[in-house]
């Protein structure tokens, strides 16, 4: 399994505590105030966050469209674009424009 995720809540590093192979670890939080502190659930439900997980893979998307986009602008911004290529590229530095003012 990939390295332990902090708390959901508070984000503190949890408690594991390991057992047999034949049984799953248990994980809770360390700080008394946090309601996951009040019990242990298993390592594979601590380790679940799909919304956290989805929202990590859409950022990672955007951040390669911001890439792709920045070093588009790039090449208009000097001058390397000709043609089909120039026209799209300064509609999206338009419609980026845009979008940076709301």
């Amino acid at each position: 399994m990939s390295e332990i995720k902090p708390c959901p809540l508070c984000g503190t590093k949890p408690y594991i505590r390991k057992y047999n192979a034949e049984e799953e670890d248990i994980v809770s939080c360390t700080v008394g105030g946090c309601p996951l502190s009040a019990g242990y659930i298993t390592l594979s439900e601590w380790q679940k966050r799909p919304i956290e997980d989805a929202l990590r893979a859409e950022n990672e998307v955007l951040r390669e469209a911001c890439r792709v986009a920045e070093q588009t602008l790039r090449n208009f911004a000097n001058g390397d674009l000709k043609g089909d290529a120039k026209v799209i590229a300064h509609n999206a530095a338009y419609r980026l424009f845009n979008l940076l003012q709301d």
